[in-house]
Formats: C-alpha cells, sequence, structure tokens
C-alpha cells in the first residue's frame, strides 16, 4: 500500500498570520469543534489516497512540467462555509474568492497529472477552500460560526508554487510533509 498525499497552495506567512490572529481568540470557544493547526493550513488541488513510489515519481516529475506552464496569480480567502451544509455542518472553511477560476483551473491541471501518473485520486469534485475546523463525529449548526467567518477580512497572497505533501496519520497529531515544490513559472 502507497501513502496518503495531496497537492496544495499554501498561504503566504503574513496570510498566515492574520488568520492566526483572528482565529485564536475563538479557539476552545465550542467544545465541538476542533480547529485545524496553522501549520496544517492550505488550499488542496488534489487528494490522492493510495500513490505508490513510481507513481510518485512520475507525478513529481509531470508536476514540475506542469507548473512550469502555470503563470502565478493572485488568490483571496473571503468568506465562511461548511460542509455538507450550515445545518449539519462537520468542516468550517473559508472560502476562496477572487483567484477562483484560476485555481479551478489548476485544480484540473493537477487531478490530470495524477491520473496519467496512475494514482487514484478523490472523485470528488473539490470546492477551493482553507479547512479551519472539523466537528469529529457530531454534526453542529453552524449558522453563527459562518456570520463570524464571514466577518473576517480578505486575505490575499500571490501564488507562487504548488506543493507535493505527504500526509501522515497515526498515533499522534496529523502529519504533513512537504516532498516536493513547484515553481509556477509559466507567462501571462
Amino acid at each position: 500500500m502507497g501513502q496518503r498525499m495531496f497537492t496544495a497552495i499554501h498561504p503566504a506567512p503574513e496570510v498566515v498570520d492574520t488568520l492566526g490572529a483572528l482565529i485564536e481568540p475563538r479557539r476552545g470557544i465550542d467544545e465541538h469543534l476542533r480547529f485545524t493547526a496553522e501549520r496544517l493550513w492550505h488550499v488542496t488541488l488534489t487528494f490522492m489516497p493510495d500513490v505508490s513510489v513510481d507513481s510518485e515519481d512520475r507525478i513529481t516529475e509531470m508536476l514540475a512540467e506542469t507548473a512550469a506552464t502555470v503563470a502565478p496569480f493572485d488568490i483571496e480567502l473571503n468568506g465562511g462555509g461548511a460542509f455538507p451544509n450550515a445545518a449539519a455542518a462537520k468542516v468550517l472553511y473559508l472560502g476562496v474568492g477572487a483567484g477562483r477560476e484560476e485555481l479551478v483551473r489548476l485544480q484540473h491541471r493537477v487531478r490530470n497529472v495524477a491520473n496519467h501518473a496512475g494514482t487514484r485520486v478523490d472523485s470528488t469534485d473539490p470546492v477551493p477552500h482553507l479547512t479551519l475546523a472539523r466537528t469529529g463525529r457530531r454534526a453542529i449548526n453552524a449558522t453563527k460560526w459562518l456570520q463570524v467567518l464571514d466577518a473576517f477580512p480578505p486575505l490575499r497572497w500571490r501564488v507562487e508554487e504548488i506543493s507535493l505533501v505527504a500526509s501522515h496519520r497515526g498515533h499522534g497529531p496529523t502529519r504533513h510533509e512537504v516532498v516536493g515544490t513547484f515553481p509556477l513559472t509559466g507567462r501571462d
């Protein structure tokens, strides 16, 4: 069996700092929410639950080629959301406003890379977002939380690279290991 991996973009350090300052006073307010650690914040491009070593090598090579054809672009986190919905939320997130079209195109390109490398990808069509909190097994009504998240200022940064990340789960907290970064060097 291979390893769990995903491709992602990571927020700029100043975005992490600003968002962290907004989230910190809210941690622990709701016993049903577990806020994601800042070190794990990312916007997923594609999730691959079982990547073999051979596939990882092909993905790495093809991601470098793909990234070289994509121009850097601006992205903005703006507005709260919940999966599966606000009335029965299990996940709270910030959605992507500006830059959404570019991000969706990049998601499709990276999904094609994984498919061509012979790796199974999560079959859902992803909603561009950054996960902030999870509820565990019990869903909650998150309407008030979404109002709080909607009041956050837009958080903008320039996407200049994509990352290939191994997700290690098991004893202790989830650990993400960036196994490769690929600069976006295409032209507008």
